[in-house]
């Protein structure tokens, strides 16, 4: 463990220890207790795994994608390249949604998740609100593969439509509308952590210029697509949050309000239809 730790320290890596820990128990399938408690030996061939899994993490691979799974909202989901990798701010709008639709008094909603990416904010809705039915759509057949996969092991049924936007959902209505969708400036996207610039989708972060591009579509798109009374959410990255929300009353929208995220920005945005 020390010297797995050591070594992705040396190699920049910051929860180098956490890390280490999760290396070692993914690659040889030891629990903590055990490496902690009886310090065993590893067979040549786990030895060899934990050194690849070590060497591309070092190259800035992010973890997630080298384990092959990440956590959203307790749920386990399969990721990998190519599937933009879950955060703890698209909880914060999964959370949101929920709270309001129960509120709102909505029976049996009718969801659409634009850009769904690896599934978990379709998943995840669909698992807490069994009688909903949610539309996802991505325009990435890879994955649309991956949010499949989970859908089936997580036992739901979500409808996955490959796509740009609201196209595949043709002249559909909706009470809920959310979407986590590229939001980065183009220009910023060099600066994000090797992690995310050097391996997650290029698709699933560009946002243009402004970043507001795609959000701007699922805006103006969502008047056609949103029933009267219901909802858009919208995940937005720092100091967007104001803008979105006068793009949202401009477009007609009754009303415009933010969520912020355990960092203190302004991280969903909530539009009435």
């Amino acid at each position: 463990m020390r010297e797995i730790s050591s070594r992705l320290k040396e190699g920049g890596v910051s929860e180098y220890a956490r890390e280490a820990e999760i290396i070692i128990t993914e690659s040889t399938g030891l629990s903590r207790s055990e490496i902690y408690t009886h310090n065993p030996a590893l067979s040549r061939k786990s030895l060899s795994r934990v050194n690849e899994f070590v060497k591309r993490r070092l190259t800035g691979e992010p973890l997630q994608y080298i384990t092959g799974r990440v956590d959203f909202l307790g749920e386990e989901y399969l990721i990998g390249p190519g599937v933009l990798i879950p955060r703890p701010e698209t909880e914060i709008l999964v959370e949101e949604l929920l709270a309001i639709v129960e509120t709102s008094g909505i029976k049996s909603p009718s969801v659409l998740d634009l850009g769904t990416g690896s599934g978990c904010i379709a998943i995840s809705i669909a698992l807490r609100l069994r009688n909903a039915g949610v539309i996802a759509i991505d325009s990435s057949r890879e994955a649309l593969k991956y949010a499949r996969l989970n859908g089936e092991r997580l036992g739901v049924e979500v409808t996955f439509l490959e796509g740009d936007l609201y196209e595949p959902a043709g002249d559909k209505k909706f009470d809920i509308i959310v979407s986590n969708p590229p939001y980065v400036r183009t220009a910023e996207i060099p600066a994000l952590q090797r992690e995310v610039a050097g391996f997650e989708p290029a698709g699933a972060l560009d946002g243009g210029a402004d970043g507001l591009d795609v959000i701007r579509r699922i805006i103006l798109g969502g008047r056609e697509h949103l029933r009267k009374g219901g909802y858009l959410f919208l995940e937005v990255g720092p100091g967007q949050a104001g803008q979105v929300g006068e793009l949202g009353l401009e477009a007609g929208y009754r009303h415009a309000s933010t969520v912020k995220d355990l960092a203190g920005i302004e991280r969903v945005v909530i539009l009435a239809g």
